[in-house]
């Protein structure tokens, strides 16, 4: 069973539909998800995988939604999803998004976050979660590997409350200095006493504050002048 969900946010005008222009996107996520390892990290088949866009995904992305959904894997881990545009570049975005330290600026649902080790593109990233009530924090230690070129990173827990978190993002370039932002996520948060539809329902409506954090944080003045 798939759960999935649209989230808009508000823009000036309503693109026309432009799928040949998003198609290269699409194209560019096949030819570069092949490999299976990065700095030597092999990576699971999950974050591999192709991605595919309808056209009505494709008006959706250009209306300014956020796509999500949830699939249920094995056991209590739950494969998450969520695609949305930003209105930058990719360049900027990627700076954004590869300031872990600063993810508690950017994330709503992050309260604490700190590079506990880096050494060139792989880097350990301590982050407090604050789920939504009635749910408790819970913390996870990840594993990152950078690919910088790609403008895409790879993590793996490696420690924390949080009972597994694998996952990827990748930025890809949405027509004219826009980003498509890719997040693929496979998760159990260790909650054996909350029931799974619950998890599912705040895992859903937080999905879409991956994409709206870096839309909000892009937009401010002191990140404009940054870049």
């Amino acid at each position: 069973m798939r759960i999935w969900t649209r989230h808009s946010r508000p823009r000036a005008t309503l693109r026309a539909l432009r799928v040949r222009q998003s198609s290269v996107a699409v194209r560019h996520l096949l030819e570069v998800s092949s490999p299976a390892r990065y700095d030597g990290h092999v990576l699971p088949l999950l974050f591999v995988a192709a991605m595919t866009l309808t056209p009505s995904d494709v008006q959706a992305l250009d209306s300014g939604q956020v796509l999500s959904r949830i699939e249920p894997g094995p056991e209590a881990v739950h494969h998450v999803f969520a695609e949305g545009v930003v209105d930058a570049p990719p360049a900027k975005v990627w700076s954004v998004v590869t300031d872990f330290a600063d993810y508690y600026q950017i994330y709503s649902g992050i309260k604490r976050s700190q590079v506990r080790a880096r050494n060139g593109n792989t880097l350990v990233g301590y982050f407090l979660l604050a789920f939504p009530w009635p749910l408790p924090e819970r913390w996870t230690l990840n594993d990152t590997v950078l690919d910088p070129n790609r403008m895409r990173f790879q993590w793996q827990r490696v420690g924390g409350t949080v009972r597994s978190y694998d996952g990827s993002l990748e930025l890809l370039p949405w027509h004219q200095d826009e980003t498509l932002m890719v997040y693929r996520a496979a998760m159990d948060p260790g909650l054996a006493f909350v029931p799974g539809w619950l998890v599912d329902y705040v895992s859903l409506n937080t999905l879409p504050a991956i994409v709206q954090g870096v839309r909000d944080f892009v937009s401010r003045p002191a990140a404009a002048k940054a870049s």
